[in-house]
């Protein structure tokens, strides 16, 4: 006569469902910070390629650097640094020269050279031309020449950062041709916009050096760049990032990754090009 095997028993479910539970609150956390880490890593790839770019115009066009005005006529270009850094850019060439027929893109597509992986506001607005690594204002809005013009260093100067896309009702485009703000809360994509004569001001925050002493503070007292912010919390104003610092690509080629606790003189030195300071954050 064969002997009737026990069921298992609830006790012993408990248990495995416990084990389980320990190992998964193990795994997770690294997987997270995997997937973080590999986000990262491609918006570091994607700021040194908009460097790379700029640095191919800049060579081809005798040192000048693309600005932020709507029309270049003279150096054959279209409006906004984006655009005219589109075409260095892996699968540029064809979009600048096809951008407006539907057939090869469709009328709400971005540009992924210009849109971060870690830019939840992307398909929360989903609008054509969105672009989350905004151009320094205060370098592209100068007409300036390369390297010539960075009298602070290539190593201290900031080229692109982090920015939402889409940022409490803002849209930064890199194309502007669409720009209209009799309809649209829509703006060009840069950051540090404002405090340059000659050009109009967009409302953001920008540095304002001074001689004696060497140091710069921002228009708006106390204000630099936000960690996380939601949507609704997002300021237009200045930069956004949502990991732990600012993610920015200087005009030496670097990305570094600048820390939420960073003072303002400092980060403020390193948006402008020719202010005198001797910044030291490393």
């Amino acid at each position: 006569m064969k002997r009737k095997r026990p069921g298992i028993t609830l006790i012993e479910i408990l248990i495995v469902i416990s084990i389980m539970a320990f190992l998964i609150s193990l795994i997770l956390p690294a997987i997270l910070n995997a997937r973080n880490l590999s986000v990262q890593l491609q918006s570091k790839n994607k700021l040194f390629a908009l460097f790379l770019a700029t640095e191919q115009y800049s060579s081809i066009h005798n040192g000048q650097l693309p600005t932020c005005v709507q029309k270049l006529e003279d150096r054959g270009g279209k409006g906004t640094v984006h655009f005219n850094i589109i075409k260095y850019l892996e699968g540029g060439k064809e979009y600048s020269e096809h951008h407006w027929d539907p057939k090869f893109f469709p009328v709400d597509y971005s540009f992924p050279a210009f849109v971060s992986p870690a830019d939840f506001t992307v398909p929360m607005v989903h609008y054509a031309y969105m672009c989350s690594y905004p151009a320094n204002a205060q370098v592209f809005g100068r007409e300036a020449r390369f390297p010539n013009s960075f009298r602070d260093g290539t190593s201290n100067t900031i080229l692109f950062s982090e920015h939402y896309a889409g940022c409490n009702h803002n849209k930064f485009l890199y194309d502007t041709n669409l720009f209209n703000p009799l309809y649209e809360v829509s703006r060009r994509a840069t950051f540090a916009d404002g405090g340059i004569p000659g050009y109009p001001t967009y409302g953001d925050v920008y540095p304002i050096p001074s001689s004696s002493p060497p140091g710069t503070k921002p228009s708006v007292p106390g204000k630099t760049f936000q960690v996380r912010p939601s949507f609704s919390d997002c300021d237009p104003s200045i930069p956004q990032t949502t990991h732990a610092g600012l993610l920015c690509g200087f005009a030496d080629g670097g990305v570094r990754t600048l820390n939420k606790g960073i003072s303002e003189n400092v980060f403020w030195s390193l948006v402008t090009m020719d202010g005198g300071e001797a910044a030291s954050w490393d």
